[in-house]
């Protein structure tokens, strides 16, 4: 859990209590007001948005390219003693891999600015998030993430500390990390900067500021790691909430790293989004094509064409809405992982693959469970759901989660159709389903989405997200041709990992046809070959 999305969790508590008494106005098609809605609660407020006007729903995108190592995994949670234990084990690795991401992100996030990359301990001292909490974790050392790089096949993504280490010291890991077999091909300088850390305030207190100071890591870098891939730290300014508490340092930061950086490939993004309490099952599913939908309308359209976009962190935040005044009974008075979230998640992945300024697309995290008071300070567990769960809360120990579930496919067939990690494959984005309404609490958005998402990669490969609470038909490129592929489907509210009864069900395809009817609330994969194409035998 980052600084920046705690911050926009606390933002949207405080707008959902302000809406119990304000009146909510809402922009129709064209930017036309519609008429106000003065809701009875809190919880009414921000469920009567999900009733608003449509959107663009975007049925076609240009082609594009996207690489093996597109999607991949933050390096967290790292903090508490037992997730940290567990990052240690062979089944973590095994569970891990069976994802396939095409990256791990080492370090993770915020803390990777408070490590000692020489102990794999945090940084201690008055100003540190982290102070007392070595007692009890057992550290994960340069060699225990070389380990984990290898028994994932995966690539590292290097988040390098530049607020209590020095660049000397970081290019002394950089090498260590080489000879532990760890490819250098993507370093990232820092994390969440623009945030209202008293340390980064010090070190950076502008955008410009910071452009300055990592124009001379840039130089040094490239220059001992030829061919390495360097993205600086930007804001996503897709929400207002976090860009009205932050003040003008964080709605200024972009525009003043753009002008000033020198040297760097790409610039990187945490987007977070958080759902009403109160929504159908469509609209839990939509909130990923939504989120998306505002972060490349109000973020995305700023960056400079000579900048490549990674999206070293996203997720969907979830709210115990339980604890706020005028909640009905039925809102749940914890965060659960449903199948749905999988959903919302799957349907971001999609889009961002067919958005050419985008290389890089991280989950995070990869483990997770019940709240911790080990890590308390530094974000509590519970707010973003997870890869895997990690035995609390009543889950399974490192089972696999419905966000999990339903990205494997994604991951799978992204990193499996490229030719190599550096390698790309043609991917071109289509969409049939009809508009279904969908809306955030934070960015603060509502309007209608494609409920049948997907892209077409190269080779035939094709995947298929359905939003809706029914089945609807796809038809096959070209007409009829052997499909043969996966679908994964599961009652809404499913929880897998946290719930013994809970199911996803698998249903293998292999048939002759024009069309598919895709299952309501699915992921599918498929592969488009000649119909004459010899049936797989099973």
């Amino acid at each position: 859990m980052t600084r920046a999305a705690r911050v926009v969790r606390l933002l949207a508590i405080v707008v959902v209590l302000a809406a119990g008494q304000a009146t909510v106005t809402v922009a129709a098609p064209g930017g036309a007001e519609g008429a106000p809605a003065a809701p009875a609660s809190a919880i009414s407020a921000i469920s009567a948005i999900s009733a608003l006007a449509p959107g663009d729903t975007r049925a076609e995108q240009p082609r594009t390219r996207v690489r093996g190592t597109f999607f991949g995994v933050n390096g967290a949670r790292i903090i508490s003693p037992r997730n940290a234990a567990q990052w240690h084990t062979r089944r973590f690795a095994s569970q891990l891999r069976r994802l396939a991401p095409g990256i791990i992100r080492v370090q993770g996030g915020h803390t990777s600015q408070w490590i000692d990359w020489r102990t794999g301990r945090f940084v201690q001292g008055p100003d540190s998030p982290f102070a007392g909490q070595n007692a009890g974790r057992k550290p994960l050392t340069m060699r225990d993430w070389a380990a984990l790089v290898h028994r994932t096949r995966a690539v590292p993504l290097f988040d390098l500390n530049v607020v209590s280490s020095s660049l000397g010291e970081q290019l002394a890991m950089l090498r260590t990390a080489r000879r532990l077999g760890m490819p250098v091909r993507y370093v990232e300088l820092g994390n969440e900067l623009y945030t209202a850390d008293d340390r980064y305030l010090e070190l950076y207190p502008t955008g410009a500021d910071y452009a300055r100071t990592m124009n001379r890591w840039i130089r040094r870098i490239k220059h001992a790691f030829p061919g390495v891939e360097i993205a600086v730290c930007g804001a996503d300014d897709s929400s207002t909430f976090t860009s009205l508490y932050f003040g003008q340092r964080y709605q200024q930061w972009n525009e003043q790293l753009y002008a000033r950086i020198r040297g760097a490939d790409a610039v990187t993004f945490h987007p977070y989004w958080i759902a009403p309490p109160e929504q159908t099952a469509d609209q839990a599913a939509s909130n990923g094509a939504l989120a998306w939908r505002e972060f490349a309308d109000q973020t995305l359209a700023g960056v400079p064409g000579r900048l490549r976009v990674w999206l070293t962190e996203f997720n969907q935040i979830d709210i115990p809405f339980s604890e706020l005044p005028g909640s009905p009974p039925q809102v749940l008075g914890h965060a659960e992982q449903t199948w749905t979230t999988g959903l919302s998640l799957a349907a971001f992945c999609l889009l961002a693959t067919s958005d050419p300024r985008v290389e890089t697309a991280l989950v995070h995290s990869a483990l997770n469970g019940a709240p911790d008071p080990k890590s308390s300070q530094a974000g509590g567990n519970m707010e973003i759901q997870a890869l895997l769960a990690d035995g609390t809360d009543g889950s399974s120990r490192l089972g696999r989660t419905a966000e999990n579930i339903a990205l494997t496919p994604i991951f799978h067939q992204v990193r499996g159709t490229a030719p190599s990690p550096r390698g790309s494959l043609r991917v071109r984005r289509v969409s049939e389903g009809l508009p279904i309404p969908a809306a955030l609490s934070s960015p603060s958005a509502a309007g209608l989405v494609d409920s049948l998402l997907g892209v077409r990669l190269g080779g035939g490969h094709v995947l298929l997200v359905n939003l809706a609470s029914s089945a609807q038909r796809w038809t096959a490129p070209g007409g009829v041709a052997r499909l043969r592929g996966v679908v994964l489907t599961a009652e809404p509210q499913a929880r897998p990992a946290f719930d013994e009864t809970s199911t996803v069900q698998r249903t293998r395809l292999d048939s002759v046809s024009g069309s598919l009817d895709l299952p309501a609330y699915s992921v599918t994969r498929v592969e488009v070959r000649s119909p004459t194409a010899k049936r797989r035998q099973r």
